[in-house]
């Protein structure tokens, strides 16, 4: 019984191989124990991810079976490097995919996410971490080295002149291989204030520098924010600024150049925002004589057993925009075919458009014509809804249709998949629609998010807790990727990179045939229209179904369609002047260390410091985490994070509930930062109002409650939530088009518990 179990987890399972090992090491003593490599990584997985004491509890009760916490911290220092925060690991990825017989074509996805605002100093780099760093002007990434610490004059002009990183941003390239794991390019704080013409820049770089290590870029993908959102509408020239013959004309608008970056956007966020505006009260979306509602949903909850459709209410919650399995389950099957009544054909049709948006990239067994036909039909009925509801005298798009952001995307990815297949047509293995998201950086924030200790309940961090755990995240996602075959991960499985056995096929259809497909995906839209009620004159029909209509950028904006393939900047150039900078910034640090006398100005103020003060310790002052420093004309030598402390005053503050952190990512502006406020205070109040309804010290709690509130910060809250939450989305952001403005109803719901 033991060896068929044994077996089926492959040539050597787990057990097994720990059988072999205490029975190998028994005989040696404990310096020469040594332990095969599928083992230690299996280990290290398990370290990793469980925490310290878990991994200790089970090195100590199986003696001689498992490596010890030291070996694995030499495996993990040895195996996966740390990089500097706006550091782009361009060597490493390509070792990361020669190493693992990637090939060396990626796609770029990059997103941000909300980290705890406060300063801390890194000993392995000598810099104050959690700053936002200047952008080189020809590059659009972060200076390196920007923020060294040599004398307390640095560290005072630092936390009085640099803005502290609200987000931290981060670069994945996911390699072209179902199944493999993403690599993190770069990773840096952000204030969320970067313009397209940064992320135009920041592209362009990549492009260049991956070229430099025979590293092929196809495509770049982000979460719909509106500044990624409009560089790619620039680079595939949506809508083409000449009507230009494509093989997919008339209906294809963009740029047919198979030899650029081809832009895409996140399926997932497509189709949580398409639920948010089914579920969004005060916007009424007519299709024909037909009206979409919720209230045909929470009638089916109400009126049809559990079993036949597998929705509760809480899927109709509009709170939790971020809640991909409320959309997956809405537009599944089961309920589609559950919307019987004419009554509901508006809402039935919107729920089998979300369908095939989420089938035409994340379904693996459909063939490439399917989802040609699936997102195509999506894309056709879409500008035929929308050119009806442009004729109608009492209809407008902003409060009878879907948000701009949401149609641009869908066109994106309709343009963008079928020039990826004509650019993969001599490799058809590279067709993997599922991968060509932001989801690895969802995954990256996720993975760092939960990686702490066993009985810690920490869900935020800072910029420096980042750039720690990032290795670590590397190496759980190769141990994973690297060992899939020989052991199980069960929580590694995610729908959304893609749901069902992948379909084998290794052909690409002819362009007729697809053409052709195109033209059907054109018929079944129209009829569809026709059914619904939305009709038009014979001659509107072509019309409305040729005319992509997102609005056009500035001419400016035109000339730079292709320019990520344009360079006048050499990437030895590039690469000199960041190296310039931060050997400038090096020297002038290396000065300010040995004139102890510029900070004697600084730290005139005070006439002591209750500080520890190690200069009669056995400490080297060669150290670089040490400092010397001299008041009242008494020496002293510190450690620069305790000086790090003493300056900096504003103590930042990230709730832990996921709802209320996304929103503090908004711009920094004054008019946001009072209404964040207020809305703080509603929520805390309510907080408050709900933990003490039963007890009869309600007026004491509500001052304690009020005063708590003073506290906190302007773009920040403490209020916690324990409400369960199926999403595990980290920093959705939605333009002005969608909606996303806090009502007092929903500060109410969100902070209903108080976290322990």
């Amino acid at each position: 019984m033991l060896n068929n179990e044994c077996q089926k987890l492959g040539p050597e399972s787990f057990f097994e191989m720990l059988i072999r090992a205490v029975n190998k090491n028994s005989s040696e003593s404990s310096s020469a124990n040594r332990y095969p490599d599928e083992l230690k990584n299996l280990c290290l997985y398990l370290f990793l991810t469980s925490g310290r004491l878990a991994y200790e509890t089970l090195v100590a009760n199986i003696p001689n079976g498992l490596p010890s916490v030291s070996t694995l911290s030499r495996s993990l220092s040895k195996n996966y490097e740390k990089c500097g925060e706006g550091e782009l690991a361009f060597g490493q990825l390509k070792e990361f995919l020669e190493k693992r017989n990637y090939p060396l074509r990626i796609f770029i996805s990059e997103d941000q996410t909300a980290i705890v605002r406060r300063p801390r100093y890194d000993q392995s780099t000598n810099q104050l971490v959690g700053y936002v760093l200047t952008n080189l002007e020809h590059t659009g990434f972060p200076k390196t080295n920007q923020n060294l610490i040599n004398s307390v004059s640095n560290i005072k002009n630092i936390i009085e002149n640099s803005d502290l990183a609200k987000n931290a941003y981060v670069f994945m390239a996911q390699p072209l291989q179902d199944g493999a794991a993403a690599f993190c390019l770069t990773l840096f704080g952000s204030n969320n204030t970067f313009t397209h013409e940064d992320v135009l820049l920041r592209w362009k770089y990549i492009q260049q520098e991956t070229t430099n290590y025979n590293i092929v870029v196809d495509g770049i993908s982000s979460d719909g924010d509106s500044r990624c959102l409009k560089a790619m509408k620039i680079i595939a020239g949506l809508p083409a600024f000449s009507k230009q013959e494509t093989p997919y004309s008339p209906y294809f608008q963009a740029n047919f150049d198979i030899n650029n970056l081809v832009p895409m956007q996140d399926t997932v966020h497509i189709a949580t925002k398409m639920k948010n505006r089914l579920l969004n009260e005060k916007i009424v979306l007519k299709m024909g004589n037909y009206e979409v509602s919720k209230d045909h949903l929470t009638d089916l909850i109400n009126t049809v057993s559990k079993d036949k459709h597998l929705l509760c209410l809480s899927y109709l919650d509009s709170s939790d925009k971020m809640n991909f399995e409320a959309i997956d389950k809405l537009s599944s099957t089961r309920v589609i075919s559950l919307l019987t009544s004419d009554v509901c054909k508006a809402t039935r049709q919107l729920l089998v458009l979300t369908r095939y948006i989420l089938d035409s990239y994340l379904d693996k067994s459909l063939s490439i014509e399917e989802r040609v036909y699936l997102i195509w039909y999506v894309t056709l009925f879409l500008r035929l809804w929308r050119a009806w509801i442009k004729e109608q005298s009492n209809y407008t798009l902003a409060k009878n249709w879907l948000t701009l952001n949401t149609y641009t995307c869908i066109e994106l990815n309709a343009h963008g998949y079928m020039i990826l297949i004509e650019k993969f047509r001599s490799n058809p293995e590279f067709v993997l629609p599922w991968i060509y998201s932001s989801q690895p950086c969802e995954k990256f924030f996720r993975q760092t998010r939960s990686m702490t200790s066993t009985w810690s309940t920490v869900v935020n961090f800072d910029m420096l807790d980042l750039l720690r755990r990032r290795h670590r995240i590397q190496a759980i996602n190769s141990i994973i990727n690297d060992s899939g075959d020989k052991f199980v991960f069960p929580r590694e499985r995610n729908k959304k990179l893609g749901a069902n056995l992948r379909n084998k096929e290794t052909f690409i259809p002819p362009t007729e045939e697809l053409r052709n497909v195109i033209i059907k995906a054109r018929d079944d839209a129209v009829n569809d229209c026709k059914i619904l009620g939305i009709d038009m004159l014979e001659n509107q029909w072509e019309a409305a179904l040729t005319e992509v209509s997102i609005p056009k950028q500035d001419d400016s904006d035109h000339t730079d369609s292709n320019f990520l393939l344009q360079s006048n900047v050499t990437s030895t150039a590039l690469q000199d002047e960041a190296e310039q900078l931060s050997e400038t910034q090096l020297t002038a640090n290396e000065e300010d260390i040995q004139d102890i006398n510029k900070d004697e100005e600084i730290l005139q103020n005070f006439t002591s410091l209750d500080i520890k003060d190690l200069s009669g310790c056995k400490t080297d002052i060669s150290d670089i985490s040490l400092i010397k420093i001299k008041i009242n004309d008494k020496e002293m030598v510190v450690k620069k994070s305790t000086l790090c402390w003493l300056f900096f005053k504003r103590k930042g503050r990230l709730s832990s509930d996921r709802l209320i952190r996304c929103k503090a990512m908004s711009g920094p502006t004054s008019s946001s930062k009072k209404r964040t406020s207020g809305i703080n205070q509603k929520i805390g109040k309510k907080c408050v109002n709900n933990r003490v309804k039963n007890t009869e010290n309600l007026k004491t709690q509500k001052t304690q409650q009020k005063k708590k509130s003073e506290n906190i910060s302007d773009s920040e809250t403490s209020v916690s939530d324990s409400l369960s939450v199926h999403s595990e989305f980290e920093n959705e952001t939605f333009s002005e088009d969608d909606d996303s403005e806090i009502s007092s109803e929903y500060a109410t719901k969100a902070g209903i518990l108080e976290g322990s």
